[in-house]
């Protein structure tokens, strides 16, 4: 039974640090703690590991957030991995800043990336790991403001909930999501 954890992001490094790119931060946390390095793939990143055993794999798509989906579809064309052990890793403005929640199944929620996995796959069935960002100021527009860095206080939030992240995703492959949910969630 093989496990792959898609980070979302954009690529390069006018994206790197952002809030939008909260899921590559974890894709880079979870591989680097597995000793394994990212290639380049045709429109993914791969990081290609074993977890107790298990293939792990760890792609960040290339196609820019919102053809995320492209990405996703592409790689498991040539890999039969379920629902069931597939991880998308992501930000979300309606959780306050710092916030870590796995869960099974669920619809885009507005955010394109993960809409454009859907898309692709054509299911929602697969495992949603949500860090939250918090809303934008009133006056901050959201696509802008998810492409902001964080600030130095909000780095350490983040920073201890990439920590979180990654270890739920562990737990979640290693004894079960509804364990990862009782530790990590909230």
């Amino acid at each position: 039974m093989a496990y792959l954890v898609v980070g979302l992001g954009n690529p390069g490094p006018k994206y790197a640090k952002t809030r939008h790119n909260i899921g590559f931060m974890v894709a880079e946390e979870l591989a680097s703690l597995q000793g394994i390095t990212f290639v380049e793939k045709d429109d993914y990143a791969i990081a290609k590991g074993e977890l107790e055993g298990a293939p792990l794999f760890i792609i960040k798509p290339l196609t820019f957030m919102n053809l995320s989906g492209r990405a996703v579809r592409n790689f498991l064309r040539y890999n039969n991995i379920s629902g069931d052990n597939l991880f998308v890793v992501y930000d979300d403005l309606d959780m306050p800043l710092g916030k870590v929640r796995l869960k099974w199944n669920g619809s885009g929620g507005g955010h394109k990336g993960v809409q454009s996995i859907i898309n692709e796959l054509q299911s929602k069935e697969f495992y949603h790991l949500k860090i939250g960002i918090s809303k934008p100021p009133l006056k901050e527009l959201v696509e802008g403001y998810v492409l902001t860095k964080f600030s130095p206080e909000e780095k350490k939030v983040i920073d201890e909930a990439i920590k979180r992240a990654v270890l739920s995703l562990k737990t979640a492959m290693t004894e079960g999501a509804s364990k990862a949910m009782t530790l990590y969630n909230g």
